[in-house]
């Protein structure tokens, strides 16, 4: 019944992009990644628009940023390909 405490931050798993197993490296981008994608970078991405996106890393992981639209879901956009 007793499921024990909450402690703030240990539910999140961070994910690998390419594979989707846990995370637990940064590659050179600064987004987490698991060991066997430590040296891939994300590719870059056009926005519906057709501009750029720039990715960008904030508070709650990485996301990417247009500069018409504004900024982007991370995961929408990795999904998408």
């Amino acid at each position: 019944m007793f499921r024990g405490r909450k402690v703030y931050g240990s539910y999140k798993v961070e994910t690998c992009p390419f594979c989707n197993k846990q995370g637990t490296v940064r590659n050179p981008q600064g987004v987490t990644v698991c060991i066997d994608h430590q040296s891939n970078l994300i590719p870059d991405k056009r926005c519906a628009c057709g501009e750029w996106l720039e990715l960008k890393l904030g508070k709650w992981g990485p996301y990417f940023q247009c500069i018409n639209c504004g900024n982007k879901n991370f995961r929408k956009f990795m999904e998408g390909d």
